[in-house]
């Protein structure tokens, strides 16, 4: 967890005074979850903090999956210590969300190397029509 506390001020992404007081849940999501995969880390911030107003710690779950989607085995190490940070905060729901912390690990995933060979891979196994026949062998259907 250490490489998430910023070494200087200057590298801790902020929620900004003109982010959205209210901002649609889903949009948010889906805007975090796209400046990350771009590496834009104060876009990513501001829709992170936004996130926090409608689902709190609900940001934390929704660091963890994008960590794992879009990052992966590009940057293991990242995707690791987001899940330590993520699974600690989740542990303490009543805490008070930290914003040097949120955005510590948000600037971590958005500026890590990306990956999404594993999130295609499994995408490819579950839904592909070529592959039909093994998984209703795997099913031992």
């Amino acid at each position: 967890m250490t490489n998430f506390t910023p070494r200087t001020s200057t590298n801790v992404v902020r929620p900004a005074s003109h982010a959205p007081r209210q901002l649609d849940p889903w949009l948010a999501a889906s805007v975090l979850q796209k400046a990350i995969r771009r590496g834009e880390a104060e876009a990513a911030a501001r829709a992170a903090f936004a996130y926090t107003r409608t689902r709190g710690n609900g940001v934390w779950r929704r660091l963890l999956v994008i960590a794992f989607e879009d990052v992966s085995v590009g940057a293991p190490n990242v995707v690791v210590e987001a899940a330590d940070r993520c699974a600690w905060a989740l542990a303490h729901p009543r805490r008070k969300i930290e914003p040097d912390r949120l955005g510590a690990v948000v600037r971590r995933l958005a500026e890590a190397p990306k990956d999404r060979a594993p999130d295609h891979l499994l995408t490819s196994a579950l839904y592909s029509p070529r592959l039909g026949e093994a998984r209703r062998v795997a099913a031992g259907r």
